[in-house]
């Protein structure tokens, strides 16, 4: 009978303690952080932080942005050595030829200011939803929009 009450009381304490944990999504982002629009991407990814998004299956997302020295050679590196989930460019001037098999979107990142969001063909699958999410949500929380 005792055998039968420590089974009893055993069973919920396993139960309470398997519990599921779901691994975040991590966005990784390149953007100016020092230019025109960084003040303004930067406190968009801050405001989505705070909202804390997911993605459609209930995941966490996770914004991580690359930090350079300086913007042309952080972009100079993208798709050879970095291969970021999203990037937002000053210009479509700074996109290169075929940016990065990816659709660009304008995004109002100040005013008068236009930036150049973009999701490389590179990310897929959960990441490319992500990374959809986000800069959804980026577009959103922009100071000028």
């Amino acid at each position: 009978m005792r055998i039968l009450w420590a089974g009893l009381l055993l069973v919920p304490l396993l139960l309470l303690g398997c519990h599921r944990t779901t691994t975040p999504m991590v966005v990784h982002v390149f953007r100016d952080r020092n230019g025109a629009i960084g003040k303004s991407i930067d406190a968009a990814i801050r405001s989505i932080g705070l909202q804390n998004p997911r993605t459609s299956s209930g995941a966490p997302i996770v914004i991580a942005t690359f930090e350079f020295n300086n913007y042309q050679e952080g972009l100079a590196t993208i798709g050879v050595r970095q291969q970021p989930d999203l990037v937002i460019v000053d210009s479509r001037a700074d996109l290169p030829r075929g940016a990065f098999g990816g659709s660009p979107e304008d995004l109002k990142c100040a005013p008068g200011v236009t930036c150049v969001g973009v999701i490389p063909s590179w990310v897929s699958g959960k990441t490319r939803e992500a990374s959809e999410r986000i800069l959804m949500m980026i577009t959103s929380n922009l100071p000028a929009s």
